[in-house]
């Protein structure tokens, strides 16, 4: 990463059908706090309810939900307090 000059990764709200606080998950954000790596967290729009497309709602109200749920299954489920290392969430609008 340092190499490339990378401040940090993105990656999606899930990966595969893991949800981010997935245990299995652990050794990237280790590794990615070892590095002092920003892990940029980005929605995806494929878990997204159908209904919000229909509606034509799907990147404004579907994208927002869809970081709230991956940010909210962080918090539910422990991950944060299992790296015990300095985050800092923060919502950013599109441009």
């Amino acid at each position: 990463m340092a190499e490339l000059g990378f401040l940090g990764v993105e990656m999606g709200t899930r990966v595969g059908d893991r949800e981010l606080g997935d245990p299995s998950l652990d050794p990237f954000f280790d590794a990615a706090a070892e590095l002092g790596a920003m892990v940029f967290v980005h929605p995806a729009d494929t878990t997204l309810d159908p209904r919000m497309a229909a509606l034509g709602v799907a990147f404004g109200a579907g994208m927002p939900t869809e970081t709230g749920i991956a940010a909210a299954g962080l918090l539910a489920c422990g991950a944060l307090l299992r790296r015990r290392r300095g985050y800092c969430p923060a919502w950013t609008g599109a441009s």
